[in-house]
C-alpha cells in the first residue's frame, strides 16, 4: 500500500533574540504513525490511549480523504478485568488538498466541523498558518446547528513551558484549546480538549474536560518512529 502524508511544516521565525516556532513537522501525520499515551486523573481501569494514523477506508462511518486520525482508548472492565473496552476519543479523516488549498499550503493545524451540504453532514477543515513573532497566537470559532446550537472556539498559541514526556523533555510547542459550547434546555455545558504539539514528534500531551469540569490527561511514551 502506498503510505500517504500530510507534511505539515512551519518556517523559521525570524524574531530576534527570543525562540520561536521551529523548523520541522510539528504533526507527523503519516499513514502507520502511532503513539501511545500515559493516562492520568482516570476513573477507569488501566484506561490507556493510543493515537494512529490510518487509511481514510478504515473509518466505517466516513472515507473521505485519504487519511484517518483516530484517538482511541482501551480500559478493562470493572467487574471482569479479562474484558476490554474501546472508544474512540477523537477521530476524523484528513483531506490531501488541505482544504482546496493545494500542498503548497503551510498550515499549522487543522479543526474539523459539520457543515449542512447536498450530502448530508460531511467535515470541513480550516487552516491557519503563523505568524512571525515569538508571541504568535490565533483564534476563531464557529457554530453548528444540528438538535442543539454548537458554538466552538479555537484558540492557538506558541508556547515555551517545558512539557516532560517520557521522549524527552519539549519547550517549544504548539497549543491548540479547543471549546465546545451547548445548551440542552439549562445552563450551558463546556467540553474542552487542550493539544500540544512538539516539531518532529506530533502530540505530546492532550487534556480533555468533560461537562461535569472532570478532566483525564495523556502525555506521550511511545512512537513507533524516531522523534530526532
Amino acid at each position: 500500500m502506498l503510505k500517504r502524508a500530510a507534511i505539515l511544516t512551519l518556517p523559521l521565525l525570524l524574531a530576534t533574540g527570543c525562540g520561536g516556532l521551529g523548523v520541522g513537522d510539528y504533526f507527523r501525520i503519516e499513514e502507520d504513525n502511532t503513539w501511545s499515551f500515559f493516562v492520568r486523573n482516570s476513573e477507569l481501569n488501566d484506561e490507556q490511549w493510543t493515537l494512529s494514523v490510518l487509511d481514510a477506508d478504515d473509518n466505517e462511518e466516513n472515507q473521505r480523504g485519504s487519511l484517518y486520525w483516530q484517538l482511541r482508548q482501551t480500559y478493562k472492565d470493572d467487574v471482569n478485568p479479562t474484558i476490554e473496552h474501546a472508544a474512540n476519543l477523537r477521530a476524523f479523516n484528513l483531506s490531501p488538498d488541505y482544504g482546496g488549498q493545494g500542498e503548497d499550503a503551510v498550515p499549522v493545524a487543522w479543526i474539523y466541523k459539520y457543515v449542512n451540504t447536498e450530502e448530508g453532514l460531511r467535515n470541513e477543515n480550516f487552516l491557519v498558518q503563523p505568524g512571525t513573532e515569538s508571541d504568535w497566537s490565533a483564534s476563531w470559532e464557529f457554530t453548528v446547528r444540528e438538535s442543539f446550537d454548537f458554538v466552538f472556539d479555537i484558540e492557538m498559541a506558541y508556547e515555551t513551558e517545558p512539557i516532560q514526556t517520557s521522549l524527552g523533555t519539549f519547550e517549544d510547542t504548539l497549543a491548540v484549546t479547543r471549546t465546545r459550547t451547548w445548551s440542552s434546555g439549562g445552563d450551558p455545558l463546556l467540553n474542552v480538549r487542550q493539544e500540544w504539539w512538539a516539531v518532529n514528534v506530533g502530540l505530546i500531551r492532550y487534556i480533555e474536560t468533560g461537562a461535569d469540569g472532570l478532566s483525564v490527561e495523556g502525555v506521550v511514551r511511545t512512537t513507533n518512529f524516531e522523534t530526532e
